[in-house]
């Protein structure tokens, strides 16, 4: 009982790791807010006040088609797979393995047995292979191996369990990850949207003052004809009607461009959108008043501020290295371990059948199990979650080589 007494110390100093707290924002003094402004609940689907059809359309698509998207929900999985494997080491672990071996013997590779070959006498040599009559002929050998093993380790330092701390820290880090990326997504779709309208106005201009160039220009051409203006009135008209008409191509370019990358962001080929946004519209209108919420809640709002908790709450917990604990200590309890082998082998002429069973029982003692029983399953996920990220990583790549 002393020595239990004086070890109480030491093994409160094994438990891994401190406890998290969600650090508290120090918070100034906020400035007012402009009369622009409302202090009203923020609407979470921001683009439906622009009351634009379209908009709202290329929107939805991007949310279900984006690839950046789909990527980060890819993660989510992964994650969560990941915390299934975590959750895992604080259960038993079960081990199974049946297996069978066959293995055939050429006539030209004898092997040795106990006793003569069947119906030879010992002394008498082997008709196959000439060879004594304890050499036997070919044989066809049959092995089959069973084996379960369970075992339970005992998180006695808590090292599984914070674990999965850091394990469901993993899981919202990828949900702040994915908001954050929706965020950023959903902006760029309404800022192209936005800015494909503004310059199609825009161009709606220049092809009005084009018009009226030339018109001037055809009245200085002919004041110059009649001697009322110099040749420097003439060439500067033209070169003010070229420039303008300059303008105007760089205004056709920059409205395709943002055509191309509305369509990359809403998962298509870059041409797939020009039908729809060619035919020139109004731009949106924009809300008269701007709901922005309470001062206390905008940095709770912020996805990348989420994401930066959430990593200190990974990074508070980490996960220990595999097979070591921070204080070296690791308990294992053996339920069960149980193997059974079956060998059958058939000679020339008969068969015989052996059987060994070894080491049933229950026992107790200190031991790492190899292959944890559910381990295999959550693992096969976690990758399967990765490869899913692979086909809109590689679809993206493809539709932003052709852009």
């Amino acid at each position: 009982m002393i020595v239990i007494f004086w070890l109480i110390p030491f093994l409160c100093g094994c438990v891994v790791g401190p406890d998290y707290r969600a650090p508290r924002p120090c918070i100034p003094e906020w400035e007012s807010i402009g009369a622009e402004a409302s202090d009203e609940t923020p609407v979470n689907e921001w683009w439906a006040l622009f009351n634009d059809p379209l908009l709202e359309s290329y929107i939805e698509m991007a949310k279900r088609y984006n690839k950046d998207i789909r990527i980060a929900e890819a993660s989510i999985l992964q994650a969560r797979a990941n915390r299934q494997m975590a959750a895992s080491a604080l259960y038993p672990q079960v081990i199974a393995d049946l297996n069978a071996t066959k293995t055939y013997f050429s006539k030209n590779g004898p092997i040795f047995a106990i006793g003569p070959a069947a119906g030879n006498p010992a002394d008498t040599p082997s008709a196959t292979t000439g060879l004594p009559g304890t050499v036997q002929a070919p044989q066809t050998q049959t092995l089959f191996n069973a084996l379960m093993d369970v075992s339970w380790e005992i998180d006695l330092f808590g090292k599984n369990a914070r674990g999965v701390e850091a394990a469901v820290a993993a899981i919202g880090r990828s949900f702040e990850d994915r908001n954050d990326i929706l965020l950023s997504i959903l902006a760029e779709v309404a800022k192209s949207y936005i800015e494909v309208r503004g310059m199609q106005q825009r161009m709606v201009l220049i092809e009005e003052n084009i018009t009226l160039l030339e018109e001037n220009k055809n009245i200085v051409e002919a004041n110059y004809r009649r001697g009322l203006v110099s040749r420097l009135d003439l060439e500067r008209s033209e070169a003010d009607l070229t420039s303008l008409r300059a303008t105007l191509n760089g205004a056709i370019a920059e409205i395709y461009k943002g055509i191309y990358t509305l369509s990359l962001l809403t998962g298509n080929f870059p041409e797939a959108l020009l039908d729809e946004m060619l035919p020139q519209r109004p731009l949106p209108e924009l809300p008269e008043d701007i709901a922005v919420g309470l001062r206390s809640d905008l940095l709770r709002r912020r996805p990348d501020i989420r994401r930066a908790e959430r990593n200190l709450a990974v990074a508070t917990n980490p996960p220990p290295p595999p097979c070591q604990c921070r204080c070296g200590c690791r308990l294992f309890l053996s339920l069960l371990h149980a193997d059974r082998r079956c060998r059958l082998s058939i000679p020339e002429t008969e068969e015989s059948v052996r059987c060994q069973k070894h080491n049933l029982g229950l026992q107790r003692r200190c031991f790492h199990p190899g292959f944890s029983g559910w381990k295999p399953d959550r693992q096969l996920k976690s990758p399967g979650s990765r490869t899913d990220t692979g086909g809109p990583f590689l679809s993206k790549k493809c539709a932003d080589s052709c852009f």
